[in-house]
């Protein structure tokens, strides 16, 4: 069996890329394997990706507070949760 890994950050290339990926799992029968890639990025870069419309309410109200702080880093908690949206959405 054929496997693809699609590392995944919400960005529209990557979700492009995914759905690239699934077109050819399905030719070839593969498995698809999502890598949820998080940089160390400020909350409202966070906030722009189009995947994060999707978010719980109260992890997208978060986010939204710590872009009240801008020279704070992202919780590690916090980008923890950003990472798990961003593969349930993608695995969606």
């Amino acid at each position: 069996m054929y496997k693809i890994l699609v590392p995944i950050d919400g960005s529209d290339h990557a979700l492009k890329a995914l759905h690239i990926a699934c077109d050819l799992a399905a030719k070839y029968k593969a498995l698809i394997i999502l890598l949820h890639i998080i940089r160390d990025r400020p909350a409202k870069d966070i906030l722009a990706l189009p995947v994060s419309q999707k978010f719980s309410a109260s992890l997208y109200a978060a986010l939204q507070n710590a872009c009240e702080k801008p020279t704070v880093r992202l919780d590690h908690h916090l980008v923890r949760q950003v990472g798990e949206n961003i593969l349930k959405i993608a695995a969606a």
